[in-house]
């Protein structure tokens, strides 16, 4: 009777600690005795959030905890899978995993830059930028940030514009709630994806009028653990055009399209044979395919 008494109790004990909310990192994640519970993603007033800058693009930087998914990251930030891919070429190959950090492409807006009337503390958290080596106060605060270098010298206590490698500036807030995705103006692909696949267009759209387009329909195939060229761009196989041009690629079923590289001719082989083309994942990811073989409308010039 006792035995059965304190293994009832060390179930109720489980099943409490199970319920029951875990900070870490900054980030919160709930968990059910039986069924994992969707993870809420929730930045945390207590922790340092930094931001990055590489090529002109922000990103903030989120660690991963345990049952977190890219779904649910996607939502909070209010970024694409496709640029969570982009941004963070390991996804392709290792996935999501606990305790690494993702890098986030947001948009300026998404910085608070000013307090004013309307701002509570309790619903924002600071971020911070750490100084590299190349930066000056100058480009910190007008070209990434656009904030008044006086205010930005008063926030961070600085009676000059000196400034060493490594040390961290605070430049603004971040709300609570998360990113929403209506700060970014759909343009079909967003953030450095967007950038790529604009200078992709341009390589095409260059060659019109000198050439026939050409189109192909059929089958597109892709494959998660795939990494053409060791990077994780707008890259495609085409057997129909030459290694270096663009192609046009359109997913009917979601009326996405972009523009892509060839790096190659199809592979010959059982898993492609019925292929017109063979899609790098983040291409397959930006027209929103859900299977690994879809139909698509290629365009391209010879």
């Amino acid at each position: 009777m006792r035995l059965k008494y304190a293994y009832s109790l060390i179930l109720i004990i489980i099943g409490l600690t199970n319920l029951n909310a875990q900070n870490n990192g900054g980030f919160l994640e709930f968990e059910d005795e039986k069924k994992p519970a969707p993870v809420i993603v929730q930045l945390n007033t207590k922790d340092s959030v930094f931001l990055k800058v590489e090529s002109g693009q922000k990103y903030l930087l989120h660690k991963v905890l345990p049952g977190q998914n890219l779904y649910r990251i996607k939502q909070f930030y209010g970024v694409e899978l496709s640029d969570l891919y982009y941004s963070n070429p390991i996804l392709e190959k290792e996935g999501l995993k606990p305790g690494r950090y993702l890098k986030i492409p947001i948009v300026g807006r998404a910085i608070r830059k000013h307090t004013g009337k309307d701002f509570v503390d309790s619903s924002y958290v600071a971020v911070y930028y750490k100084v590299k080596k190349s930066d000056t106060m100058y480009g910190i605060a007008k070209r990434y940030f656009g904030i008044p270098i006086p205010i930005l010298q008063h926030r961070n206590n600085l009676s000059t514009t000196s400034l060493s490698p490594k040390q961290v500036l605070h430049i603004g807030w971040v709300s609570k709630a998360g990113i929403p995705d209506s700060l970014r103006k759909y343009t079909g692909l967003t953030g450095v994806l967007g950038e790529e696949n604009a200078k992709n267009k341009y390589k095409y759209e260059h060659l019109q009028g000198e050439k026939p387009e050409l189109m192909k329909e059929g089958v597109a195939r892709w494959f998660r653990g795939m990494d053409l060229a060791g990077k994780n761009k707008l890259y495609v196989m085409c057997s129909q055009v030459k290694a270096g041009n663009i192609v046009r690629i359109e997913n009917p079923m979601t009326h996405r399209f972009l523009y892509a590289k060839v790096i190659g001719e199809v592979p010959e082989n059982s898993a492609t044979a019925d292929a017109v083309v063979v899609l790098s994942p983040t291409v397959a990811q930006a027209l929103g395919a859900l299977d690994s073989r879809f139909f698509v409308n290629v365009r391209f010039y010879r």
